[in-house]
Formats: structure tokens, C-alpha cells, sequence
């Protein structure tokens, strides 16, 4: 992995951590409640509920409703977890690349044999 591809990816397992942690704290103080994970704008209204409903006002309740909603029914840890994932898999790709076709400057001098 490349030194960027570990910081990006360090940076969401965080988040990762912390909305599974999120959820184990709820859960536990939950009074027998089924563990579930909390969608994102669950958190959004509990936790942020001035910006939740600046953002209504701001986009019109119908446009939130089409665009915001189905993306904030989901569960923050499988967007916490899907986007380090794809950090994951674009780091990967992009080192397998720079392998195959190197680009210019330290990673191209290094493929040529100099003579003298």
C-alpha cells in the first residue's frame, strides 16, 4: 500500500470503529432492545438536528426527500465500511498500475540499467 492509501484507509477504519462502537453503546443501553445498526440519519436527527433540518430547508423537503433520504436510510457502518473498502481497492489498483507502466521521475529511473 502506498504511504497516502494507509492514511486514507486508517482514517475510515476509525469511523469504521466508531459507528460500530456507536451501535454496541445504544444497544447495551438500549433496555433489551435487538441490536441494530443505526442509519445514518437517525444519527443525523439525534445527535445534529439543527443542520439535519438546515439541509430540509435549504434543499426543499421534496429534493431531500428524493436525493438524501435513501442514502441516509443506510446503516453508518456500511458506508463507514464501503468507503474504506473502495480506499482499499483504489489503492491496491493504483500501486498494481504504477507496477505496470511506471510514470516518470524516482519509479521510471529505477526500471533503466545505467552504463557508464
Amino acid at each position: 500500500m502506498s504511504k497516502s492509501g494507509k492514511s486514507l484507509f486508517s482514517f475510515f477504519a476509525i469511523f469504521v470503529l466508531l459507528a460500530l462502537g456507536h451501535d454496541i453503546y445504544v444497544w447495551y443501553n438500549g433496555n433489551g432492545n435487538p441490536f441494530a445498526f443505526a442509519a445514518l440519519g437517525w444519527i443525523t436527527k439525534t445527535y445534529l438536528p439543527s443542520e439535519h433540518q438546515m439541509v430540509v430547508d435549504a434543499l426543499g423537503a421534496e429534493t431531500f426527500n428524493m436525493i438524501l433520504t435513501p442514502i441516509l436510510k443506510i446503516p453508518a457502518f456500511f458506508i463507514a465500511g464501503g468507503i474504506t473498502a473502495c480506499v482499499l481497492v483504489l489503492d491496491v489498483l493504483n500501486v498494481k498500475i504504477k507496477e505496470m507502466n511506471p510514470g516518470r521521475g524516482k519509479d521510471r529511473d529505477q526500471k533503466f540499467k545505467r552504463y557508464k
